[in-house]
């Protein structure tokens, strides 16, 4: 049903609570790109993760490997400093029963210094997170990157 990717360097201090809200999804497909601390360790305890090390190749790049690992038609791509509410699980799940679109945008809620952002115009800061990877990828930009649909 769903692959979730994630990027991950250096990820310990919340990648506990980022991969038990991923409880869900069939898997999680782990890329890492030489963490030193304790994320492989923690990614382990996990059954539903798979742990892939892969070199640098930039944030469009290093996605779309994590998407083409994924078994699943459908992928979510969460940072890996990002939790899954119970609101959105439930609407990930709805949505995947009879999806009407290739692509979903999701409101992502930002926070600086621990306080959350929700004026200046960036909330909601609506990404694609949620697509059909036989209808898209992600380009090849090193920051910014963007899913496009083919």
């Amino acid at each position: 049903m769903l692959s979730i990717v994630i990027l991950t360097f250096n990820s310990q201090k919340y990648l506990q609570e980022v991969l038990e809200s991923t409880n869900f999804a069939d898997e999680v497909i782990v890329v890492d790109s030489g963490s030193s601390d304790g994320t492989k360790q923690i990614c382990n305890g996990f059954s539903n993760v798979k742990f892939h090390e892969q070199a640098w190749l930039g944030f469009g790049a290093q996605k779309q490997r994590g998407v083409d690992l994924a078994k699943n038609e459908w992928v979510f791509v969460l940072d890996s400093d990002e939790v899954i509410t119970n609101e959105l699980k439930n609407e990930i799940i709805s949505t995947l029963k009879e999806p009407k679109f290739m692509a979903y945008n999701v409101a992502r809620l930002n926070f600086f210094f621990g306080k959350s952002i929700k004026n200046m115009g960036l909330y909601p800061d609506y990404t694609v997170r949620l697509f059909n990877k036989n209808f898209a990828k992600f380009d090849g930009r090193a920051v910014h990157e963007k899913v496009v649909l083919n």
